[in-house]
């Protein structure tokens, strides 16, 4: 009787830890090279079997069988074409000792496949099987339970890092890069930095998350993603919904609220319940690691709580105009504590705009507390004039409050943006030259020719319109940048300014009580920095201080 011929598939398998153990020889007789050679000289001179096709997966645990490798070898063997898998030994095969035994002693023989570990001497065609039943499946929880000890160890080792303050993400925060002497630790990226700078201004001064987004479109500023991927990165997530993704609200929202900008790790917010199941979850707060002071903060901790005590207001804005109004947010009824809602209404040809208690106009719960939107303004930006006019240092204030950077600042950042877009351009004039030249050769049909010109055409005209913008963004900056020092020099001089804009105020005022008798009552938002600049005022255990006015 003729001996049968197993046509035989080998299978090799490294993992990302086999690779990086300490020990250099055995990371080499893992490695993926040797292990063929083994199987390869194991199987020299062995008539009954004949290697046909190799199938290997570099950098996949075996913890899990979802690996394309062992996917492509399972459809050759379910379709006839092999009926031998060898392995150099079982640990390769996989360290999921159910799963393992499942393949190896009810799949393989249901399929008539024959299995072979060459180093743990396992041969389910050896006449010697009960040895094999005895073993397989010892084995198999060796290599389980290894890999369920490795789990634990790298675990704990991540966490100590988080806990020393180390950064230990494949891909950091936009704003930072890794840095080259410590891959741990964050340092900022100039041009994505200054970007998340006027996010934060931005806000301050009134825009909204959604007006942020359309500016940094509108001025051709790459996404967190873009930006990523044209670095190199291999960077994806599940928030591209088309080919080249753009700034959001809920990007720019996601900036805003990240506290990592002010010099804080936040880390272990997903995690997954053991090395068996993959899938990832969140982690309750409290098993979430928070290090103050991991690196240099691209934010002060007073304009991040100013910031989040914005975005937690009504940031609408109103129709037609690019910001909202200057004292959005910041009232509340003194009574019942609820927002105080703008109001205009008209009467004998007249407009007239107020404020008044939200919870009145809805529940008539409380009373109307209205007063004028003028008469409001006029009293808060006068109380503030009053009390700066008491700053110790007037010149200190007035440079907080004149400009949140430099104007050389703002005009390499503009540089910058400019030089971005010049490049974009560039590179696209240079694809559309390659593609005229691949289609007179013809290696590029007509349609593609079509298709690819018209992509390149589009980011040409966005480009191109982007440039325009950063001009005119250029001169909207200078201006105001020009009011701002004009408005600190009067207040230098002076001690006092006709006018406080969006940023000061916010900068300055926690929030405005409005009382049912038209009084007005003041908390000012002071750090210990601002709290120095005044004089006569009771400090209070949370950092602001309190003032009524008429």
């Amino acid at each position: 009787m003729a001996k049968k011929t197993y046509r035989a598939a080998v299978y090799v398998r490294l993992s990302k830890e086999d690779g990086d153990v300490a020990d250099a020889r055995k990371a080499e007789s893992n490695s993926i090279s040797n292990q063929k050679s083994l199987i390869m000289n194991f199987l020299k001179g062995r008539e009954d079997i004949v290697p046909v096709s190799v199938f290997e997966d570099d950098g996949y645990t075996g913890s899990s069988f979802d690996r394309p490798g062992f996917r492509a070898m399972m459809a050759e063997i379910e379709s006839g074409r092999i009926n031998c898998c060898v392995v150099k030994d079982l640990s390769r095969f996989g360290r999921e000792y159910i799963t393992a035994g499942n393949y190896i002693q009810r799949v393989f023989p249901a399929l008539g496949v024959r299995f072979i570990a060459v180093t743990d001497n396992v041969d389910t065609a050896d006449p010697q099987s009960s040895v094999n039943e005895v073993v397989i499946p010892v084995k198999n929880l060796v290599n389980d339970a290894f890999c369920a000890d490795t789990s634990v160890k790298i675990r704990s080792q991540l966490d100590a890092k988080r806990q020393q303050g180390e950064f230990v993400g494949n891909f950091c925060p936009y704003g930072y890069e890794k840095s080259p002497e410590n891959h741990n630790l964050l340092v900022p990226d100039s041009f994505a930095a200054d970007v998340v700078k006027d996010i934060f201004r931005w806000i301050k001064e009134g825009m909204s998350c959604g007006g942020i987004s359309e500016r940094l479109n509108g001025t051709g500023v790459k996404s967190p993603m873009e930006y990523k991927r044209d670095r190199g990165m291999k960077y994806t997530c599940n928030f591209k919904k088309n080919g080249r993704a753009k700034w959001s609200a809920v990007a720019v929202r996601r900036i805003a609220t990240n506290p990592v900008y002010t010099g804080m790790l936040v880390q272990g917010r997903v995690s997954t319940p053991s090395h068996k199941v993959k899938k990832r979850i969140a982690r309750e707060a409290a098993g979430l690691i928070a290090v103050r002071g991991t690196h240099e903060a691209i934010i002060t901790e007073k304009d991040f709580e100013t910031v989040q005590r914005l975005l937690a207001t009504d940031m609408r804005r109103a129709p037609g105009r690019k910001g909202v109004y200057l004292l959005s947010g910041l009232c509340r009824c003194a009574d019942c504590g609820a927002p105080m809602t703008r109001k205009a209404s008209s009467k004998n040809g007249r407009q007239y705009v107020y404020y008044m208690c939200s919870d009145n106009k809805r529940f008539h719960t409380c009373t109307p507390h209205r007063i004028r939107e003028d008469r409001l303004e006029k009293t808060v930006t006068g109380t503030l004039r009053s009390i700066v006019q008491g700053a110790v240092t007037r010149e200190d204030i007035a440079k907080r409050l004149a400009d949140g950077g430099t104007a050389e600042a703002d005009r390499r950042k503009a540089a910058e943006r400019m030089r971005a877009n010049d490049e974009e351009l560039a590179a696209c004039g240079k694809m559309l030259a390659a593609l005229y030249e691949d289609y007179r050769e013809g290696t590029v049909d007509a349609r593609d020719f079509a298709v690819i010109k018209k992509s390149l055409a589009q980011r040409i005209a966005a480009a191109e319109q982007a440039a325009a913008r950063l001009a005119e963004s250029g001169r909207d900056e200078e201006e105001a940048r020009s009011r701002r020092e004009k408005a600190a020099e009067e207040l230098l001089k002076y001690g006092e300014t006709e006018t406080f804009d969006r940023a000061a105020l916010v900068t300055l005022v926690r929030v405005a009580k409005v009382h049912e008798d038209g009084k007005v009552e003041l908390v000012l938002d002071c750090d210990d920095g601002f709290a120095g600049l005044f004089s006569g005022l009771a400090g209070h255990a949370d950092g602001t201080e309190e003032r009524q006015v008429g």
